[in-house]
Parts: structure tokens; C-alpha cells; sequence
């Protein structure tokens, strides 16, 4: 008697056993495919900031006029990628850079850029339907 309990609580325990390793290994495949998956994810969204940071730092003129903390540069910057000319476009893409530093210590170069640059942003600020703060 003892002999055939002792041989089905070790069936039983070889089937507890068998069933454990078998979630286990599941549980494991599972979480190894969230972990890649995870991984592509973290990698496409690390590519998509660094393009959105370029294209975002590529502002070179507005952000010296306006300054990183205001937001005007970023309208600007807005207008330059959707509704500006090409040929301004390219021509701020080839020469911006260079601008920006120029007019970094002329204030008067400075200033007048930043009228031209306040003509832009207003007429888009209307054309969005957005108020000043």
C-alpha cells in the first residue's frame, strides 16, 4: 500500500514538476518577445528624437533672434518646414548657420532680422487662429 501511495504522489509530483517547467518556459518566451519587441520600440523612438532634435536645431537664425526659451522660434521654424518658399527654405538651410553667428554680436543685424522674423511668425500665429501670451 504504502509502495503504490508513494509511487502516485511521485506521478503526481513528476506531473506538477513537468507543468511547472512548461509555464516557465512559456512565461520565459513570452517575456524574451516583449524584450525585443521593447527594444525595436526603444530604438525607432530613439531614431524619431534624434531627426525631430536635428530638424528641431536647425533654427539656427530664429533661435539667436528669439532666444532657445521662447516660442516664437519654433513658429518660425514651423513656417520655414510647411509654408515657406523653397528658394528661402533652401537658402536658409545652405546659409542660416553661418547667419546666426554673424548676427550674434550685431545688435542692429540682430534686430532687424527679428522684424522680419516677427512679420513671419505673426502672419502665421493668424493664419492657426493662435493668441500672444
Amino acid at each position: 500500500m504504502e509502495w503504490a501511495w508513494t509511487s502516485a504522489e511521485n506521478a503526481q509530483d513528476r506531473i506538477s514538476a513537468m507543468a511547472i517547467a512548461e509555464l516557465d518556459a512559456d512565461a520565459r518566451e513570452k517575456i524574451a518577445q516583449e524584450q525585443a519587441s521593447g527594444a525595436a520600440g526603444s530604438a525607432i523612438g530613439s531614431l524619431i528624437g534624434t531627426l525631430g532634435s536635428a530638424w528641431i536645431l536647425s533654427c539656427w537664425v530664429a533661435r539667436e533672434v528669439y532666444g532657445k526659451r521662447n516660442i516664437e522660434w519654433y513658429i518660425f521654424r514651423t513656417w520655414l518646414e510647411f509654408d515657406s518658399p523653397k528658394w528661402f527654405k533652401d537658402l536658409y538651410i545652405k546659409h542660416g548657420e553661418a547667419y546666426a553667428k554673424f548676427i550674434s554680436n550685431k545688435p542692429v543685424f540682430k534686430w532687424l532680422t527679428k522684424k522680419v522674423l516677427d512679420g513671419i511668425v505673426e502672419s502665421k500665429r493668424k493664419a492657426c487662429n493662435v493668441r500672444t501670451v
